[in-house]
């Protein structure tokens, strides 16, 4: 049971994340899939020099894969701020090189320190769960669902990993804490994935609905494994407790946590994804009715501030949209209705404060994490709040309409709405690009 569960995750989920994360083009995704299924053979095999022979690849692959991490965490410790931003992977790619030295000992049938099976396999699948998956899974939250709480989820997973690791060499103390350091990180991640599904569609709803449900009832169930364990009172034996636990970790989580953020990664492509209208929005807009509310989002590069996104988002839509957008102020003015009025600023010297006006909407406000746009007409009044959070730029729409000449005016051009913010999201996100490509170029 232990080792099919173990292949799930060498099969399925760490390819899959090494995919993400390596560049485009990038050989090392087929390199682990051919290492995992060459250590896959040897778990047909019984432990010995031929199954280490087949496993020993994964190990050099992970190990190989883990080096150049930590170079390149070291190289960013020399820079302010180098590594904030990094660490959590870099050191899940780490768990994951001790994890791939532990099944090629297992796979060889040694016994290091006077521990033979299933300490030493279990050791193994404990850094390539906990030790990578959760961190990895951890960090794509953490972008999407900054705070105090998660970050100190990550470093508590980060400490809790290897303490539970050094627990189970004979050290039950150890054992303890870190198995409650490890639980606890594991309740949040898995209430965050919960927190995040409302604001995505789809399968990748459904499978971080699964994940994290799964981490919720899993978690509580390591604790009171290494609780009782530490005890020294009979709870579940390993057995019950791998088919338990490992099987929500493995099969309620990883993969379907893995999938979800897999499927979330998609729009790095540029595409531009509507999402459900975060409750942010909702609620800031005053408004006392909201007759129609949408929301997209699209990825932007780390490190862009929602000041220079949404300047980018209101000085630079396409040509098409701002030719669109003169056209309607031609024929709303006999309707009494307000013009846009477009005009082009610089991006550079646009004021980006309450009141000011240029580009496609009035700005209302702006706070730390985000900018408020908006106007109030006779026809209807709205409110479009663009927000920041990882690296996702969204942008909310939310409208109140006045009467049956709101309905009237929206209604029809309601599919022409959805067009325009999309191109003008694809727009702002090469903007963006282009001038981070720049700025690298020029450093």
């Amino acid at each position: 049971m232990i080792e099919a569960l173990f292949l799930v995750i060498v099969l399925v989920a760490v390819p899959v994340w090494f995919a993400l994360e390596e560049r485009p083009g990038s050989m090392v995704p087929s390199l682990a899939l051919a290492a995992g299924l060459a250590l896959a053979a040897a778990f047909a095999l019984p432990a010995g020099l031929t199954a280490g022979v087949l496993a020993a690849p994964w190990a050099v692959t992970t190990a190989i894969t883990a080096i150049d991490r930590l170079r390149g965490l070291a190289a960013g410790a020399r820079r302010p701020g180098g590594v904030a931003d990094r660490i959590v992977v870099d050191a899940a790619f780490a768990f994951l090189a001790v994890g791939g030295g532990a099944v090629l000992v297992s796979r060889l049938g040694l016994q290091p320190f006077g521990f033979g099976e299933p300490i030493v396999l279990l050791t193994g699948v404990h850094f390539h769960v906990a030790g990578f998956v959760l961190p990895m899974t951890g960090d794509r939250l953490r972008r999407e669902w900054p705070g105090r709480i998660i970050s100190t989820a990550l470093a508590a997973l980060l400490i809790g990993i290897p303490t539970t690791a050094i627990g189970f060499l004979g050290a039950a103390g150890l054992n303890f804490v870190g198995g409650l350091l490890v639980a606890g990180a594991g309740f949040v991640v898995g209430y965050g994935h919960l927190a995040i599904a409302r604001a995505h569609e789809g399968s990748a709803r459904t499978l971080l609905r699964v994940a994290g449900l799964s981490l919720l009832l899993s978690m509580p169930l390591a604790a009171a494994w290494a609780t009782t364990s530490f005890l020294a009172i009979p709870f579940l034996s390993i057995a019950v407790m791998a088919a338990a636990h490992g099987g929500l970790n493995v099969l309620g989580f990883a993969v379907p946590g893995t999938l979800a953020w897999r499927s979330i990664d998609r729009v790095d492509d540029g595409r531009v994804e509507r999402v459900a209208v975060p409750k942010r929005a909702l609620v800031l807009s005053q408004f006392d009715r909201i007759d129609h509310s949408d929301a997209y989002r699209v990825r932007v590069p780390a490190g862009i501030d929602v000041a220079t996104a949404a300047r980018a988002f209101l000085t630079a839509p396409p040509h098409w949209v701002v030719a669109l957008v003169r056209l309607r102020d031609r024929m709303v003015t006999p309707l009494r209705l307000k013009a846009v009025g477009w005009r082009a600023p610089d991006p550079s010297k646009f004021s980006l404060v309450a009141g000011a006006r240029g580009g496609l909407f009035p700005v209302i406000g702006v706070e730390p994490d985000s900018v408020i746009l908006g106007e109030d007409d006779r026809h209807l009044d709205f409110r479009i709040r663009l927000d920041i959070a990882g690296e996702f730029l969204t942008v909310s729409t939310v409208v109140r309409f006045h009467g049956w000449l709101g309905k009237l005016y929206f209604r029809p051009i309601q599919p022409i709405h959805d067009l325009i913010f999309r191109a003008t999201l694809e727009q702002t996100r090469r903007r963006l690009f282009d001038a981070a490509v720049t700025r690298r170029r020029a450093a």
